[in-house]
């Protein structure tokens, strides 16, 4: 029914170069493996941003370029390059959760990039992130007994806003997100806002279906993460690493582990940062890249 490999989807917010670099770690890291790569075009300016696209990946036969969602009504530009959402917000069908501009945009864009293949399993990424190691003969194996694979837990207490937040009824992030399409197409299983935030009513879905799901090991809930949002340490130790053990000096990104093999790092909110970050993202990611 499908052809054999991964179909990876990223939406690209307005700054390619971050897209371009995760398309070159998937080139350096997923091998022995037949791939495509479907970049979802989520725009202000759709012709300017997808002709940047098409320049960039113009030699790249893996990558199709997908139209996205038009974000200019509620997108805002800083003088230095960051970005921010006007107010508005969308309320979540399960558990009344609201979410703004951002997550919602997620939802279509996504929607319309998984849609489009036709391989055995599906990767969702964000942009701002690259891969640090090979992992495929690591992870694919988890979904034999694991609806899907996910790069990091966020406890239910964190969506205060929301029915029933207790911490075991949180949600997994698609930062990386793996999963069989058999699966995503048979349980309509499209991410959407619907609980929690975006992507949540896949973990809403496996946890009162009685799925497994896998949480990989990361970084992202240290001291500081944890006392801003005031999350306790027992409700995401069992997933912690600490970031003293970062292959990228950049102190507000996350990494995450298969095992005790570092394999991904997410910069963290890359799009909505000033062009400074952008810079530094080349320059650290790109340097590891080029080792």
């Amino acid at each position: 029914m499908y052809k054999k490999g991964i179909d990876f989807v990223v939406i690209s917010h307005c700054k390619p170069d971050y897209v371009n670099l995760l398309v070159k770690s998937i080139h350096k890291y997923v091998n022995n493996i037949d791939y495509a790569i479907y970049v979802v075009n989520n725009y202000i300016n759709e012709n300017v941003e997808r002709k940047e696209l098409e320049h960039i990946f113009k030699e790249d036969d893996s990558v199709q370029i997908i139209k996205g969602a038009d974000q200019s009504d509620t997108t805002v530009i800083g003088p230095n390059g960051e970005f921010s959402q006007q107010s508005r917000e969308w309320v979540g069908k399960i558990d009344g959760c609201r979410v703004v501009a951002g997550s919602k945009y997620g939802e279509w864009g996504f929607d319309a990039g998984l849609r489009v293949g036709d391989r055995e399993y599906v990767c969702a990424l964000d942009n701002d992130a690259i891969f640090l190691n090979e992992w495929v003969d690591d992870i694919i194996p988890l979904l034999d007994d694991n609806l899907f694979v996910s790069n990091r837990w966020d406890p239910g207490n964190l969506f205060r806003k929301s029915k029933n937040n207790i911490p075991r009824l949180g949600m997994a992030r698609p930062m990386f997100w793996l999963m069989k399409r058999d699966n995503m197409e048979k349980y309509n299983l499209y991410p959407n806002t619907d609980y929690r935030d975006l992507w949540g009513n896949i973990t809403y879905f496996a946890q009162q279906n009685g799925h497994n799901f896998f949480i990989l090991s990361n970084s992202y809930w240290n001291d500081q993460t944890r006392k801003r949002y005031n999350i306790a340490f027992k409700d995401i130790e069992p997933w912690y690493k600490p970031n003293t053990e970062h292959l990228l000096n950049i102190p507000y990104g996350e990494q995450a582990w298969i095992g005790d093999k570092p394999f991904f790092f997410h910069q963290t909110r890359g799009a909505y940062r000033a062009t400074s970050a952008l810079n530094e993202w080349l320059e650290k990611a790109g340097g590891y890249l080029n080792e």
